[in-house]
């Protein structure tokens, strides 16, 4: 039988439901005892004033139809089946115009705070009466706290996860299941924190390490390592890294389970020496977090030796601001002063107070204090890990050799002492808090100075009663280290400057060889003969277009330097263009051929072919394409120049690219990825497009896919790509790559060897794929061969949506397929449409070996002219043809290239 205490308790932990359904029973404290008769007391008052005396109201009695017709309340109902009985506080029932009955369940609770496992709670036994009643229910109310404060809660919000939470309840009730046991941050108010804690200590149970999350947890569980001590033979030192701006400490549970298993103190880095200072401040703030109420500061001033001790109690709410000025007074009257507390709720407390005080004043000596703090707990987080369970306060303290003179009181305590004190102005629960925040604040001295005592005792050798292992320096020397960058002596520095390769050949040997300067400075721009000549005469006026004209003597001559290419070489060739002005006697003007005055180019098309050929097809850079060119045909251009021949392909063949767009767009199939690109005025992305046939690769700015949309619109085809959210918006028929699937699938099982769900997942999945692959390499991509998979897909699909898995990875692998269900198997259904995405991924590997150091120098507008060759190259590629030849030839239209070539290609 379920009932609200065993729901509440799964909500909680589920381990915490399997023990109270043993009976077991547990250990009260002064926390539940004081909650638990504040809910009694909170619940009656509530009834009393607002609902009892109420018409049309019902107690204590079953909620079925007739009731909720004749009833306006009921208070106390409940449900009751064969396997369940729980309770309502009230039910409210409206009326609405149709006559219809809008029920509305009301909880009452004893927490100012309303939590999501509250919110929770309300789901599950909403959704059991909804069943019961067959009838919808909606919205939920709670009442809470002191002052009575009404929140409305929408239930559709938490159905799917009520009905999750049920499941799990009736499986451990009805089958005694034991859930997986595990600590949490309920443990510190729960009746069974005791025997579970002897349990877990018992088992060696990972949960102990109060620094690992649930997630982490299942992290290492789900790689068979489920204690502390497997768990302390995975820590491995590593080199320590250079530190950045934005580099976070991590807190290192492996390292802590060493310590543990070795009973030792690990150092893992020693905490630079905490800045000494003439005056110490160790201050403790007890307040309660849910209401934001900070009733006592306690500190303690350490300068010279003598020691002070200040405490200052707020009687209500409204005093809580004096007592920070007073703190604030007390403060400001030192100087050279260090703020060291444990945890963050101190620094939290400043900022909070921060927003409350009015005085430019207090708000600039808050920022003071913030900047002076030292946390000392970090330091146990991160550097020095001792052999405990925990890094509390009272954990390290006792460690140590601190002690607490009233055990019974601790942080979430504190809590029930001062609401007691409240109620009845009990001088002896004030002065116990007072004791418990003088104690922490006198222990955190204590730790402050253990830490100090650590760090003193690596370089002096203290005697100290504790066994430490300080971290050792490795470092590493290169294979061709001359001498370590550091360096003891000046002299030794200026010395090994000395010895670098480029200092000997400049400064050195050049001196003893004169010649070698001479040559250096010898290469003058000579270019050589002349290998043709080209007169370009004129027959009638460029102005009036008669045949008026006379030649004047003013010889206009231009030279374009090339290359020319034979059957079985090339060489270099200039070419001379000479022409003459003209004077026209009809309209009396001079000119010059227009033919002569387009030539404008110095270099001729051959020589741009050959160094963008180098460029991307032998991936030479622009420094040494200039320096062959110099070397084997005596041509000398500058590296800028040859980056400029890129604009004039650009702008000669963007017809070109225009056309292979709109080919790929008509296919029945298009293969699209994207890469980014590093340039130094930020990161931007190349797209590229293929039918396995053409390609064509645009430049975007950013990985926004909203262009995708209109460029795509007239595409009647299959889309075939990653499983990259800005493809799922588009409308035509999608196939993801199944490569994807498969990398992802394989690194995840690779982190979880041991979770047997994903392994299933998995197995279906590759099987199915396999006898696809194998039909596709007999039979290839015909529809229909590959048709007859469709039963099978549709049975996988049946078994991933119906089986219930519990394993993280597992249920995200069953969302994505579900998610993608209608775009895995695609093209099954289709003629030469492939399943995965490797067109498109070997035309990015074709512009990857480009995604170098020399192109984060680019502007935009070069990634414009770099990619539309790019899509040139990589047609040549899928297409089969030469691509130098392609160029030399001046043909814009690929089609009509491979027509005429046919035959006479050479592959590259």
């Amino acid at each position: 039988m379920i009932y609200n205490e065993f729901i509440k308790s799964y909500l909680d932990c589920p381990y915490k439901l399997y023990l109270k359904h043993q009976s077991i029973v547990g250990h009260s404290n002064i926390y539940l005892e004081y909650y638990a008769r504040l809910a009694i007391s909170i619940k009656a008052d509530v009834i009393n004033r607002k609902y009892r005396n109420l018409k049309n109201v019902s107690e204590n009695t079953d909620i079925d139809y007739d009731t909720i017709i004749n009833n306006d309340y009921i208070i106390n109902g409940y449900i009751k089946q064969t396997d369940y009985e729980l309770q309502f506080d009230i039910v409210e029932i409206q009326r609405n115009i149709d006559g219809k009955n809008i029920v509305i369940p009301i909880f009452i609770s004893e927490k100012e705070f309303i939590s999501r496992n509250q919110k929770l709670f309300i789901a599950i036994i909403t959704m059991k009466a909804e069943e019961l009643l067959n009838n919808s229910i909606t919205i939920g109310k709670i009442i809470n706290g002191y002052q009575h404060k009404h929140s409305k809660i929408i239930l559709n919000n938490y159905k799917k996860e009520a009905f999750a939470a049920w499941k799990n309840i009736q499986q451990i009730v009805a089958n005694n299941l034991i859930p997986e046991f595990r600590r949490n941050k309920h443990c510190q108010i729960c009746e069974y924190d005791v025997i579970c804690k002897n349990h877990a200590i018992e088992t060696d149970d990972l949960s102990l390490l109060s620094g690992m999350s649930p997630k982490e947890i299942k992290k290492w569980k789900n790689k068979g390592i489920s204690s502390i001590n497997q768990l302390a033979f995975n820590f491995k030192p590593r080199r320590k890294r250079k530190q950045n701006i934005n580099y976070h400490q991590k807190n290192i549970v492996e390292l802590k389970a060493l310590a543990i298993r070795e009973d030792k103190i690990y150092v893992y880095e020693t905490p630079d020496n905490i800045q000494k200072t003439s005056v110490e401040i160790f201050w403790d703030i007890e307040g309660i977090p849910e209401i934001k109420s900070y009733y006592l500061i306690g500190i303690l001033v350490v300068k010279n030796n003598e020691t002070k001790k200040y405490q200052f109690w707020a009687e209500n709410k409204e005093k809580e601001i004096e007592i920070f000025y007073e703190f604030l007074e007390i403060v400001e009257s030192y100087h050279d002063y260090q703020l060291f507390h444990y945890g963050t709720y101190e620094v939290q407390y400043l900022k909070y107070m921060k927003q409350k005080v009015e005085k430019l004043e207090h708000k600039i000596l808050i920022d003071e204090l913030i900047e002076h703090s030292v946390n000392v707990l970090t330091y146990f987080n991160y550097n020095i890990y001792l052999p405990i369970y925990s890094n509390g306060l009272k954990e390290v303290g006792q460690y140590i050799g601190l002690k607490w003179s009233d055990k019974e009181v601790s942080g979430i305590n504190s809590i029930v002492l001062r609401k007691e004190w409240e109620t009845t102005g009990n001088l002896i629960l004030k002065d116990r808090l007072m004791q418990y925040n003088y104690e922490d604040c006198f222990n955190l001295q204590g730790a402050k100075q253990f830490l100090t005592r650590i760090i003193e005792n690596k370089t002096k050798n203290l005697e100290f009663p504790f066994k430490i292992e300080y971290e050792k320096a490795h470092e590493q020397n290169t294979t061709f280290a001359i001498l370590n960058k550091v360096f003891a002596d000046p002299n030794i520095e200026s010395i090994n400057n000395c010895s670098y390769f480029d200092y000997q050949i400049d400064r050195v040997h050049i001196r003893e060889n004169t010649r070698r300067k001479k040559a250096k400075l010898s290469t003058k721009k000579f270019n050589g003969s002349t290998n043709q000549k080209i007169n370009i005469e004129a027959n009638k006026c460029n102005f009036c277009y008669r045949k008026t004209i006379g030649r004047i003597s003013n010889v206009k001559t231009k030279k374009v330097l090339d290359i020319k290419f034979f059957k079985a070489g090339v060489k270099k060739w200039i070419t001379k263009y000479i022409s003459y002005e003209y004077y026209c006697s009809n309209c009396s003007n001079s000119f010059i051929p227009r033919k002569f005055s387009s030539i404008r180019e110095h270099y001729g098309h051959s020589l741009k072919c050959y160094v963008i050929y180098q460029n991307f097809v032998n991936l030479l850079s622009f420094e040494k394409i200039v320096k062959n060119i110099a070397e084997l045909f005596q041509l000398y251009l500058e590296k800028a120049t040859a980056h400029n021949f890129k604009e004039y392909f650009r702008s000669y063949y963007e017809e070109t690219q225009k056309n292979l767009l709109k080919k790929i767009i008509n296919s029945s199939v298009i293969y699209v990825d994207e890469t980014p690109f590093k340039l130094l005025s930020g990161e931007v992305y190349a797209w590229i497009f293929t039918n396995g046939q053409e390609v064509v690769s645009i430049f975007k700015p950013t990985r926004k896919g909203d262009f995708l949309k209109e460029l795509l619109k007239d595409f009647k085809g299959v889309l075939v790509s990653d499983f990259f959210s800005a493809y799922s918006s588009l409308e035509c028929r999608q196939q993801k790559c199944l490569i994807h699937l498969m990398r992802d699938f394989n690194d995840d099982l690779l982190k979880n060897p041991y979770d047997s769900e994903l392994k299933q997942i998995t197995q279906r999945f590759t099987m199915l794929l396999k006898a696809i692959v194998k039909t596709i390499d007999k039979k290839g991509f015909d529809k229909s061969y590959l048709i007859k998979f469709k039963a099978e897909v549709n049975q996988f699909f049946d078994f991933v949506e119906n089986t219930t898995f519990h394993s993280e990875a597992a249920i995200k692998y069953k969302e994505r397929l579900m998610k993608n269900s209608d775009k895995l198997f695609t093209f099954i259904e289709f003629d030469d449409v492939s399943w995965n995405n490797t067109f498109a991924e070997h035309a990015i590997k074709l512009m990857a070996v480009h995604r170098n150091k020399n192109i984060k120098f680019f502007k935009e507008t070069r990634m414009e002219d770099y990619l539309l060759i790019m899509s040139l190259y990589q047609t040549s590629v899928y297409k089969s043809f030469d691509f130098l030849r392609f160029l030399l030839s001046k043909e814009t239209d690929v089609d009509n290239y491979c027509e005429k070539e046919k035959g006479t290609i050479i592959t590259t």
